[in-house]
């Protein structure tokens, strides 16, 4: 009976033992689930992630678009408008010999020094013009104003150099409208 008990004591062992096995292997079974499901929700989680970022990406660049045509659009619109507006400034001044008249005085008073040549541009009907310049017979083409001559230096107060320096000031802020993140560092064109 020795021989009997021994056999069914190695055969209980056994079947524990393939138990035991079991129970292990469903154990880890477990585990390896558990550690594929976490797995495929952080990777599900990390593409959403991305795609999310992606999309975010698209976005600012899109807005970063639309704002910079904006900005190009509006600029071609105050640039157009500004050209008609110097333009209509410059005739009406032409036009009124009163307002003529006093924007030549005033630049005459506060640049010219006695002695000074006045070379006239376009008109010359300007009216008490101060006796310590003197006045060129010499009228040039233009639209109006005048050249101070000192010696070979001549200092242009045309019609035209004044609007082109309104211009330039008004491309600039045009320029910083269509570049506001560079408005404070960059004041040169």
């Amino acid at each position: 009976m020795a021989l009997e008990e021994l056999k069914k004591k190695i055969h209980n062992e056994a079947i524990e033992k393939k138990e035991q096995i079991l129970r292990n292997a469903e154990i880890q079974a477990q585990q390896i689930l558990e550690h594929g499901r976490v797995k495929v929700k952080d990777e599900k989680e990390t593409a959403i992630t991305r795609q999310k970022d992606l999309y975010n990406l698209k976005l600012q660049r899109e807005k970063s678009r639309l704002k910079l045509e904006h900005n190009r659009k509006l600029g071609v619109l105050k640039s157009k408008y500004m050209e008609q507006v110097i333009e209509e400034f410059a005739s009406y001044l032409i036009q009124n010999d009163e307002l003529y008249n006093m924007w030549i005085h005033n630049l005459l008073s506060a640049y010219g020094k006695f002695g000074d040549e006045i070379v006239f541009v376009g008109k010359a009907n300007i009216l008490n013009i101060n006796s310590s310049f003197v006045i060129s017979p010499e009228i040039r083409q233009g639209l109006g104003g005048f050249y101070i001559k000192k010696g070979r230096l001549e200092l242009n107060f045309t019609l035209e150099e004044f609007l082109r320096w309104v211009k330039l000031e008004k491309r600039l802020e045009i320029y910083g409208l269509l570049f506001p993140e560079r408005k404070d560092s960059e004041k040169t064109i």
